[in-house]
């Protein structure tokens, strides 16, 4: 017993430190603090983005003609709608840009609306995956979005059977030489043209030519604006100013003397009396001539009467016409003839002030002339005119497209054909309805037109946290 070591809260034993339990202790709290932390920024995160989706949903219950009407066709909600409506906390999007902040809303093959939310802020940011090919089935609630891409197809009659000999009219001449056709498109260029061989990468051409560019559409400017360094058809601008303006190269500064004037009633007739004599009880004369230049005894006047239009008199002075605006011409008050004058000591300056251009160079795309290369639907292998550029820009997978015809009697079945150089946006689908002669704007004019359809694909990608 007495070899045995006994601990008591006296032994220095178990008073030691325990500094790992501590060291453990102080990193446990570390992560469950840091754990903490990054769920409520994950919640926040949720919130944020659910919060602007619920707010669209809200809208489109108001506004339901907003909602996509057919499927394939998506429509979005701007964060500056929400706000406008009072749907959303403006100050939880404060940090969002407005232009590319959004929730997209796209009509499913289920008749049910997918909702997306775009978010652009300083605090969140939506980071989506690639797109893939999916179905409905494929989608996450609030946490996929979605897009359609499309196939177009135009009823056409074609050759029925092999045994037809066909004759090729090559678009845009009509020619049956192919060696003699040039001219190459993505989809197909004009109604009838609908089959396609050849298939090359091509490019859109233009030519360009010498361009003045005036700044600010022809306006006239002391000094050369940014960028523009050639001026033409000078001439001087002259201004007042109370103050004296600032030296200038281009200035001439004078001090002169600016008038005005205004209108007031002139005399129409004195009230004339005999000098010593009251107006009141004695005797007294109305003249049209000043008093002291009457012959009988009444030279004194004892007041006049004053008139704007001859008509209407007043024994005080009253305003006809008001203050013209200043100008160099002087004038002088006169009673008479009812003008009273002003002037004021002022600055006249003279700029000399010039029509400034840049040269720049005007793109005209061949062939349709179009200064855009949006405006120009031809391609070409090679330059189609001398001088013609390539629009390094434009390069794509193009085709001869051609208007097949039968040599000999073979019957003519209709037939739908693409169109459309494969899966194609909304917007390059409903153009190339509206190239071939459809007036069409969405989907749903598509369908009400029986020669023309579309095949859909839907694609959709997931937020990645």
């Amino acid at each position: 017993m007495d070899n045995e070591k006994i601990y008591t809260e006296y032994n220095d034993e178990k008073n030691r430190i325990p500094w790992l339990r501590i060291i453990l202790s102080v990193v446990i709290v570390v992560l469950v603090i840091a754990i903490i932390f990054l769920l409520l920024r994950a919640c926040g995160k949720t919130t944020l983005r659910t919060d602007i989706i619920d707010a669209a949903k809200k809208y489109n219950e108001k506004y339901q003609n907003n909602l996509p009407e057919t499927i394939g066709e998506c429509n979005i909600v701007t964060l500056s709608a929400l706000e406008k409506e009072g749907l959303i906390d403006s100050k939880k999007y404060s940090t969002c840009d407005k232009a590319t902040t959004y929730v997209n809303v796209c009509h499913l093959e289920n008749s049910k609306y997918n909702y997306a939310a775009n978010l652009s802020c300083d605090k969140e940011t939506t980071k989506y995956g690639m797109w893939k090919d999916g179905s409905v089935a494929d989608l996450t609630e609030g946490l996929s979005d979605v897009r359609f891409k499309f196939v177009g197809q135009e009823l056409t009659q074609v050759p029925d059977g092999e045994q037809a000999t066909l004759v090729k009219h090559y678009y845009p001449s009509d020619s049956t030489d192919a060696s003699k056709v040039n001219s190459y498109y993505i989809s197909v260029p004009k109604n009838g043209y609908t089959e396609r061989e050849s298939a090359s990468f091509g490019y859109k051409w233009y030519t360009e030519t010498d361009k003045k560019e005036y700044w600010n559409n022809g306006e006239y400017s002391a000094t050369a604006p940014s960028g523009f360094i050639s001026y033409e058809d000078s001439k001087e601008v002259v201004k007042y100013s109370d103050t004296k303006p600032e030296e200038a190269s281009y200035r001439k500064i004078e001090e002169i003397t600016l008038y005005r004037y205004k209108r007031v009633s002139k005399v129409d007739s004195f009230v004339c009396v005999i000098p010593g004599t009251n107006a009141e009880t004695d005797a007294s004369i109305v003249s049209s001539k000043h008093c002291s230049l009457r012959e009988d005894n009444f030279k004194e006047v004892y007041k006049a009467y004053y008139t704007c239009d001859g008509i209407t008199k007043t024994d005080t002075i009253q305003t006809c016409e008001d203050y013209t605006a200043y100008t160099e011409e002087a004038c002088s008050t006169s009673r008479v003839n009812g003008i009273e004058c002003e002037s004021k000591t002022s600055y006249k300056y003279t700029d000399t002030v010039h029509k400034w251009y840049k040269e720049t160079k005007e793109r005209s795309y061949y062939p349709s002339k179009s200064t855009s290369a949006s405006g120009e639907k031809t391609y070409y292998l090679t330059a189609p005119v001398a001088g013609a550029i390539k629009d390094e820009k434009t390069g794509a997978n193009v085709y001869k497209f051609y208007k097949p015809e039968s040599k000999n009697n073979v019957n003519m079945v209709e037939k739908f054909i693409d169109v459309t150089n494969g899966y194609v946006e909304i917007d390059e689908l409903l153009a190339t309805f509206n190239n071939l002669g459809y007036e069409v704007n969405s989907l749903k004019d598509v369908n009400a037109i029986d020669k023309i359809r579309y095949d859909i694909k839907m694609q959709y990608r997931n937020i990645e946290e």
